[in-house]
């Protein structure tokens, strides 16, 4: 999987950009996504309900998703790995990085040039071979 950093800021260094901003941009595949979450840490009024769907290690509707990351105030951490109807494989993986950064990573091109487009600072990241297996291993929560 090929991949880019987001990490747009605020006057006040801080992220500028949100889980909600990139599902929005990826629509509608995001919304027609089933998701896995893991590693999460985050705030807002529906962090305890999203919090209970990733330890519980459901997929979780990409509508359902949206709702959730709309009342978030943040993410400090967590991998959001997208599938297709009928797919073992993620076809993209999000994960916020300490509250400081967003990953993307994805085979889908347009996903990625959409992102370069529409955000102020992102960095592609350098994809080894063995990466993609590390990528898959954490996008279907194997530990």
């Amino acid at each position: 999987m090929r991949g880019v950093i987001i990490t747009d800021e605020t006057e006040d260094n801080l992220l500028a950009v949100n889980l909600l901003d990139i599902l929005r941009l990826l629509e509608p595949l995001a919304l027609n996504s089933e998701w896995d979450i893991s590693g999460l840490e985050c705030f807002g009024s529906s962090a305890d309900q999203l919090h209970q769907l990733a330890d519980a290690k459901v997929r979780v509707a990409g509508r359902i998703l949206l709702e959730l990351a709309a009342s978030l105030t943040q993410i400090i951490d967590g991998v959001f790995s997208g599938y297709l109807s009928g797919t073992l494989k993620p076809w993209i993986i999000v994960r916020a990085v300490d509250g400081f950064a967003y990953d993307v990573r994805t085979e889908n091109e347009d996903v990625l040039i959409r992102i370069r487009q529409n955000f102020q600072k992102v960095i592609d990241i350098p994809c080894l071979p063995e990466d993609d297996e590390a990528i898959t291993k954490v996008g279907a929560g194997i530990d």
